[in-house]
């Protein structure tokens, strides 16, 4: 819910859409020109091709059944973003070198530790995980990860970094129950 406050407060004091804002003050400077809000805007940049299909699992069939793209533009903050993984590494690159429209302000506003993800679990944690502005942040034999997951249905992603190695990941992936696998990566 409050990433898709977020993103009606940004259309509120910009007067720009949620998409268009990311377009200019993001997509564009990053030259991530493969990268949408809202699969209907990646449909027409893409003209349909090049576009991963979804798939989500079907219990009675017991088979895999492709997920039709959902335009959902309640959920635009939460989600709905599509990338491919030459854009998503210019992001991550940028979040890590703290370059183009990500200062070193704006870097330690998004990475700083707010809360804690899981009080019960975490308080007794030697690595407890906090929010951040849409990461997840926790030190781990002295490095400090930053994460975030996210996906919709047919799709998951998974990235981190870790500031202090200059090293950063990702896994996309086009099955909508791959937690499994992306926790043994």
């Amino acid at each position: 819910m409050m990433y898709i406050v977020a993103s009606y407060l940004v259309e509120h004091v910009t007067g720009d859409s949620f998409s268009d804002f990311l377009e200019k003050r993001i997509f564009l400077p990053l030259k991530m020109e493969s990268t949408s809000v809202q699969p209907w805007r990646a449909l027409a940049k893409t003209k349909g091709r090049n576009i991963s299909v979804g798939y989500i699992w079907d219990k009675n069939a017991r088979a895999f059944k492709s997920s039709p793209f959902l335009d959902r533009p309640e959920s635009q903050g939460a989600g709905q973003l599509i990338t491919t993984a030459s854009d998503h590494a210019k992001w991550i690159k940028t979040m890590i070198n703290r370059e183009g429209p990500i200062t070193e302000d704006i870097y330690s506003l998004l990475t700083k530790k707010r809360v804690l993800e899981d009080p019960l679990k975490d308080q007794c944690s030697k690595n407890p995980s906090f929010y951040g502005l849409g990461w997840q942040i926790q030190d781990y034999s002295g490095y400090t990860i930053v994460s975030h997951e996210g996906g919709e249905a047919g799709s998951l992603c998974d990235n981190f970094f870790v500031p202090g190695l200059k090293f950063g990941a990702f896994i996309f992936c086009n099955a909508g129950h791959s937690h499994n696998v992306i926790s043994l990566v």
